[in-house]
Parts: structure tokens; sequence; C-alpha cells
């Protein structure tokens, strides 16, 4: 679902940080087998918020 969001964002113009930061952890945590990350709003807000 987060694909789409982005993907409808950039097709638009609309900047999507947050959203890009949470499929930037899902995938980095797929990548490493740990599973789903179990993201907390402070690991959303940690990190870069450029889109």
């Amino acid at each position: 679902m987060q694909g789409a969001i982005l993907r409808l964002a950039q097709k638009t113009g609309v900047p999507a940080p947050v959203t890009k930061r949470i499929m930037a952890l899902v995938c980095q945590a797929e990548a490493d087998r740990r599973g789903p990350p179990g993201l907390t709003p402070d690991d959303v807000s940690r990190g870069p918020r450029s889109a």
C-alpha cells in the first residue's frame, strides 16, 4: 500500500517524506530478513525527511 501511495504522490508532484521513510524502513527490514519492523512513531520520525 505504501508503494501505491508513493507512486501517486510522485505522479502528482506531492512530497511524501513520511511514506518514503516508512517504505525505506520496511524494505530494510525485509532485506535484513528481520520480519515486520514494528515501527513506532519515533522510528518513523528519525532519519531523513526529504522526499
